[in-house]
């Protein structure tokens, strides 16, 4: 796989926030384009084999660890499930076709890194969030995890990333894998046809803050409309990522967050 622009951006973050002295847990989905043998994966035992319910059904979780290079002491834990994962394509097959099961990974894989946070039994000053893939976190942790110290003492950032699939439909079983989990109806309720830009919105309104990238042009003009119709306290968590210096705004964002009277 390339490093995007934003992944280059969050890996210089990363290397600075590790450089500093602070304790760091990176986790993404374990792609099938991700070679395991070149990055050296292998499997925590400790995490792996808890059981994931999406849509009323069960599915086995793997945890897999790789150290990222260039960054001392620090690995990546990559979500994993055959299913889900392990497919040649990321979000679109071969033809350019939005998988139709892509409401169901996402809710797994939030799912999947905050089982592991229970599990670790690690409590993080800030969780951030980047990506649409990513964005039912929020979500699941003011409903499936409500009242888990990881949810009640950390700080949600909520970074939108990029406008590419904003109008892809989820499925109609995007509700149903929502509500399974009693998701009360008034968050829902404004979604009539759902879209992968309803993901942000909806991550938006449950996070203490939420960042984007005004050189991310693609769709973005939507998502800001979106957002400003249904987010809760969007004048005061809607913020914008400096292009010239992204780690800065990062920064700043944290230090607000965690020290808001300074």
């Amino acid at each position: 796989m390339e490093l995007t622009p934003q992944a280059a951006i969050t890996y210089r973050f990363i290397q600075w926030l590790a450089g500093q002295g602070h304790d760091l847990r990176l986790f993404m989905p374990r792609y099938g384009l991700i070679n395991e043998r070149k990055f050296r994966l292998h499997e925590v035992i400790r995490l792996s084999g808890v059981h994931i319910n999406v849509m009323d059904e069960d599915f086995p979780m793997l945890i897999k660890v790789a150290p990222l290079p260039g960054v001392k002491r620090m690995q990546m834990y990559f979500v994993d499930h055959e299913e889900f994962f392990r497919r040649k394509f990321v979000f679109v097959d071969e033809a350019k076709n939005f998988f139709s099961d892509n409401a169901a990974r996402a809710v797994f894989y939030s799912k999947g890194v905050l089982a592991a946070l229970r599990i670790l039994g690690w409590i993080p000053d800030i969780i951030h969030i980047q990506g649409w893939f990513a964005a039912t976190a929020p979500l699941v942790m003011r409903t499936f995890y409500q009242g888990e110290p990881f949810v009640e003492e950390s700080k949600t950032i909520l970074e939108i990333t990029d406008g590419q699939y904003i109008q892809h439909p989820l499925g109609k079983d995007f509700i149903d894998v929502l509500s399974m989990d009693d998701v009360p109806d008034e968050m829902l309720a404004y979604i009539q046809e759902p879209k992968v830009g309803d993901l942000y919105t909806l991550g938006a309104g449950l996070s203490d803050l939420t960042l984007w990238n005004p050189h991310r042009k693609r769709g973005m003009k939507t998502y800001r409309k979106l957002i400003e119709q249904h987010a809760k306290r969007f004048e005061d968590i809607f913020q914008k990522v400096d292009p010239d210096k992204p780690e800065a705004t990062y920064f700043s964002t944290y230090q607000q967050l965690l020290h808001p009277e300074e």
